[in-house]
C-alpha cells in the first residue's frame, strides 16, 4: 500500500514533469546550438566538439544566418564551407527547431551520396543519433535517398535538379538547402513552366512567402554563374581584419601574397612567401594572420569601420545575405601551404587551366567570362589580318558613318607637331572607326608651344565638328593642360567638346568632392567622373586600357566588337602598332608588394590613347541619356549639347 503522503508526492511530481513538458522550449541561436551539440565526423578534428574560434569566419557566418530571407554563401574548397553552410543548417532546422528541410541536389542521384557521406555521419556523431532511421529510407548506406523522416517528426526530402519539373514538386517547405548550386541555374531539359531549375526549387517556399528561408552554397566557378551573380546582388558583406602596424581594417586577397613570384622552387616559394598589408605594406607573419582573424569583422556592403573598430551605416536594403571568405580566412591552410599552390599553377604545363583552378578553389575568386580568344593581342588581329579576324575591314569609305549609327565620339590626343584624332560611331553594341589620323599644328619653333598647340587643336576642332555630328569629343590635355582645357571649352561648335585627362592612382570622389561634382555613385563603376570647376571629365587611364584591349580581342559578329574602313588590313598597320604601344605588367617591388602598371614598349601610342577616350565618351554619352530620362536627377552637363540616339 502506498501511503496517501508518497501518493501525493508522487502526483505532484508527475504534474510538475507534464507541467515542464508543456513549456515552450528555448531555442538556441545557431551558433550556441553548434558549439553544443555538434561533433565533428571527419578531418583534422575529427571526433571533438564543434568550436567557431577554431575558424573564425564561422563565428561572423553562423551569427547572421537566419536573420534573412536568402543567404548566399560561399568560399574556398576544404575549407568548411558544405559543413557549415549546408550540413549544420540541415542539422539545426531539422532538430533544433523541428522543421521539414528540402535539400536540392544537382541530381536525384546524388542524394544517397550526400546523405550518407555529408549528412548522415554529422548526424550519427551529434546527441541526436538516436533519432536517425533505424528502417526504411535512410537507414542503410549506399541504397536510394528520397525521404528521411526521423524520430522527432522532421522529414529531409531531397531534390534534384535532373528531369522534368516533377523533380523539383510534390513538397512544400519553409526551409531549402541548396548545394553546388551552380549546376542548377538551367532551365529544365523538359520544363512546362519555363523556369530554371533553382526558380522551381525556390517556389517549394511559396506558402511560407517572408518566412521562408532559402540557403545556397557553392564555390565560385564563373562571374556569370548563379552564385556569384547572387552574392553580388546581396549584402556583399566582406570580412575585414586590424592591421597590427597601421590599425587600418583591411582584408588581403591573392595580390597580397608575396614573395612566392620570383622564387626557383615551391621550397623557395614556401619560405619566401607571406601575406601584406593592403594599406601600409607591412609583411604579416603566421601567426600575425591567426590573430587578426581571431578580432576579424564583417561589414556589409556600403558600411565602414572605424581605426577603433566600429562599425558605420546601415546595412543594405535587402533580404539576400551574400557571404564570402578567401584563402587569407581559411586557416586550415598555411600561408606557405597557399604559396606553394600558387607556385605549382604558375609551373604547370597548363598554367591557364591552373590559374583558374587556383582562383575558384583556393581563393573563391569566379574565372572572367569574356567573349574574346584566350591569346595574346597582335597587330594580325587588330587590323584584320589574323584568320579568326578577317571580318575587322568593312568594305566602308574612310570617313563613312554606317546608317544606323547611334551615336559619334570623336578622340583627340596632343602633342607639340601634331594632334592624333579619331571618330568612332558606336552601334548597338558595335563600334566602328570610320577614320583616324593626325593634324600638324603650325611650327612651334616659329610661333612657339603654345600658340602651335593651341591653334593646331582650334582647326582641328572646327574640321571634326564640321564633318560628323558628334555627340561627344574628348580632348586629353594631360602634358599641356591649361592651354588645352582653355581651347577646347572656348570653342563653340554644333557638338559637346570637353577636355579629358587620365588620373594617375585615380580615385573616384564620394563623399564632399562627390556631392560638389554632382556625380551619382553608379558612375564609379565606369571610373570617370566630370570635374566642373575645371570642366574636365577625369578618367581612370589603366582601368580602361584594359576594357580597350579586351574590346579588340572581340571576334567579329559579336557583342563589342570593333571594325575599321577600307579592304585591306594592312592600311592599319601604324593603327595596329600603337594600340600595342603599351603592355600590361606585374613586377615585385622591394618592399615585396606587388606593382601593377602599363609599360610603354613604342614611342607613339597616340591611337591607344584615343581608344581609351572613345570608351569614356560612350560611358558619358549613355550616362547623359539615362540622367535626362529623370527630369528629377541633377545633370552634370546640358545633354541636349549632345547629338545622340535615343535609343542609345
Amino acid at each position: 500500500m502506498i501511503s496517501p503522503a508518497a501518493q501525493k508526492t508522487t502526483e505532484h511530481k508527475t504534474l510538475s514533469r507534464f507541467l515542464e513538458a508543456c513549456k515552450p522550449r528555448e531555442l538556441r541561436p545557431i551558433i550556441d546550438w553548434a558549439e553544443s551539440e555538434v561533433v565533428l565526423p571527419s578531418g583534422p578534428y575529427r571526433g571533438y566538439n564543434f568550436d567557431a574560434s577554431r575558424l573564425p569566419y564561422s563565428r561572423l557566418l553562423l551569427s547572421e544566418l537566419g536573420k534573412w530571407n536568402r543567404h548566399i554563401v560561399n568560399g574556398p574548397t576544404q575549407s568548411g564551407k558544405s559543413f557549415h553552410a549546408f550540413v549544420m543548417i540541415v542539422m539545426y532546422y531539422l532538430f533544433e527547431l523541428q522543421e521539414d528541410v528540402i535539400v536540392g541536389v544537382p541530381d536525384s542521384n546524388m542524394a544517397g551520396a550526400k546523405w550518407s557521406k555529408d549528412i548522415k555521419p554529422a548526424i550519427a556523431s551529434s546527441s541526436y543519433a538516436h533519432l536517425l532511421p533505424t528502417k526504411g529510407q535512410g537507414s542503410k548506406d549506399g541504397a536510394r535517398v528520397q525521404e528521411v523522416k526521423f524520430g522527432n517528426g522532421a522529414t529531409l526530402t531531397f531534390m534534384g535538379g535532373g528531369g522534368g519539373d516533377n523533380q523539383r514538386a510534390g513538397a512544400t517547405t519553409k526551409v531549402l538547402a541548396v548545394t553546388e548550386a551552380n549546376k542548377f541555374d538551367v532551365v529544365a531539359d523538359s520544363s512546362q513552366e519555363g523556369q530554371s531549375k533553382i526558380q522551381q526549387l525556390e517556389a517549394r517556399t511559396n506558402a511560407y512567402a517572408d518566412e521562408a528561408l532559402i540557403f545556397f552554397e557553392c564555390t565560385n566557378t564563373t562571374e556569370d554563374a548563379f552564385i556569384w551573380a547572387e552574392y553580388q546582388s546581396s549584402t556583399c558583406s566582406k570580412i575585414v581584419h586590424q592591421c597590427r602596424s597601421c590599425g587600418q581594417w583591411v582584408s588581403p586577397e591573392r595580390e597580397h601574397l608575396v614573395g612566392w613570384q620570383d622564387a626557383a622552387d615551391e621550397i623557395e616559394a614556401a619560405d619566401k612567401a607571406c601575406f601584406i598589408c593592403p594599406e601600409c605594406g607591412i609583411h604579416y607573419s603566421e601567426q600575425d594572420r591567426i590573430e587578426m582573424n581571431a578580432d576579424a569583422k564583417l561589414l556589409h556592403k556600403g558600411q565602414e569601420i572605424t581605426p577603433e573598430g566600429e562599425i558605420v551605416g546601415a546595412p543594405p536594403r535587402t533580404r539576400k545575405f551574400g557571404f564570402r571568405w578567401s584563402a587569407f580566412q581559411n586557416l586550415l591552410c598555411s600561408t606557405e601551404y597557399i604559396a606553394v599552390k600558387e607556385w605549382r599553377a604558375a609551373n604547370s604545363e597548363d598554367p591557364e587551366t591552373a590559374e583558374i583552378a587556383v582562383k575558384q578553389q583556393v581563393w573563391a575568386i569566379p574565372a572572367k567570362v569574356e567573349n574574346v580568344e584566350k591569346t595574346e593581342l597582335t597587330a594580325g588581329i587588330i587590323r584584320g589580318s589574323d584568320n579568326n579576324y578577317r571580318g575587322r575591314v568593312t568594305g566602308a569609305n574612310q570617313g563613312d558613318i554606317p546608317p544606323d549609327t547611334q551615336c559619334i565620339t570623336a578622340s583627340i590626343d596632343i602633342g607639340l607637331r601634331f594632334h592624333s584624332w579619331s571618330v568612332c560611331a558606336h552601334i548597338h553594341g558595335q563600334s566602328h572607326r570610320a577614320d583616324y589620323g593626325f593634324h600638324e599644328t603650325p611650327m612651334p619653333d616659329v610661333v612657339g608651344e603654345e600658340t602651335a598647340i593651341k591653334s593646331g587643336l582650334r582647326e582641328l576642332l572646327q574640321r571634326l565638328d564640321d564633318d560628323y555630328e558628334i555627340a561627344i569629343g574628348l580632348v586629353d590635355c594631360g602634358n599641356w593642360p591649361d592651354w588645352v582645357i582653355e581651347t577646347a571649352l572656348a570653342f563653340e561648335g554644333r557638338g559637346l567638346w570637353l577636355p579629358s585627362r587620365g588620373v594617375p592612382r585615380y580615385a573616384h570622389p564620394y563623399s564632399d568632392e562627390q556631392k560638389k561634382t554632382k556625380i551619382p555613385p553608379e558612375h564609379s563603376q565606369d571610373q570617370w567622373y566630370y570635374d566642373p570647376v575645371r570642366g574636365v571629365v577625369n578618367f581612370n587611364p589603366d582601368w580602361w586600357k584594359h576594357r580597350v584591349h579586351a574590346r579588340w580581342m572581340v571576334k567579329p559578329g559579336n557583342q563589342q566588337f570593333c571594325s575599321l574602313f577600307g579592304t585591306d588590313p594592312r592600311e592599319h598597320n601604324e593603327f595596329a602598332k600603337q594600340l600595342l604601344a603599351e603592355e600590361f605588367r606585374r613586377e615585385l617591388t622591394r618592399n615585396g608588394s606587388v606593382k601593377e602598371t602599363w609599360f610603354k614598349v613604342h614611342r607613339d601610342n597616340h591611337q591607344f590613347d584615343c581608344e581609351v577616350l572613345h570608351l569614356v565618351g560612350r560611358s558619358y554619352v549613355r550616362e547623359q541619356h539615362h540622367l535626362a530620362s529623370k527630369p528629377q536627377a541633377p545633370l552634370v552637363l546640358n545633354s541636349g549639347d549632345a547629338h545622340f540616339d535615343s535609343r542609345f
